[in-house]
């Protein structure tokens, strides 16, 4: 079963997961696949929750609880160095890319699956926290240039869509 996830714009190729699930192990990889589906590729093991970035010539994804980068077709694989720690086995950060890729922003899951949005540079480096609510979060994008990250959160009380400054959040 092919799941696309988290693709924002149609072209040759697009980024899905591949969930296996063989007696009790968890296996997931990154996949490309053509828009109707007839050509699969695997471009990563152990991969999940993968995002273009603006030019399609990266994806950032997660692996073993960290923030990975790689090159569109797998190669070049990196971890991003910086990301703090987290105590959840089980959350997701959901990474994405900014629009010109010198960023990424993600969820930090920091009491179970309650966290705060983040940021921190593409490369590596020192991360940065765009919100101070310790609440339920999901996926992430940036506005098309790159001065609001939009999200899901239940800083409100229920899952709702959030707009923070990427320069100072709130």
């Amino acid at each position: 079963m092919v799941a696309p996830n988290r693709i924002r714009s149609s072209s040759l190729w697009e980024a899905g997961v591949v969930r296996k699930y063989p007696a009790t192990m968890r296996n997931e990889s990154i996949w490309s696949v053509t828009p109707l589906g007839e050509t699969l590729r695997k471009i990563i093991d152990s991969g999940t929750n993968p995002n273009w970035s603006g030019d399609r010539s990266q994806l950032v994804f997660e692996r073993s609880q960290e923030i990975w980068t790689a090159r569109a077709d797998g190669s070049q694989q990196r971890r991003v160095e910086g990301i703090p720690l987290m105590n959840s086995l089980f959350a997701s950060r959901m990474p994405s890319f900014s629009p010109n890729g010198s960023s990424i922003a993600f969820f930090q899951p920091n009491a179970g699956p309650l966290g705060d949005f983040w940021i921190i540079p593409s490369t590596g480096g020192q991360a940065r926290r765009l919100t101070f609510d310790l609440t339920a979060g999901r996926s992430s994008t940036w506005t098309s240039d790159g001065r609001f990250v939009v999200f899901s959160s239940q800083r409100a009380g229920s899952m709702t869509l959030w707009k923070v400054a990427a320069v100072g959040g709130t």
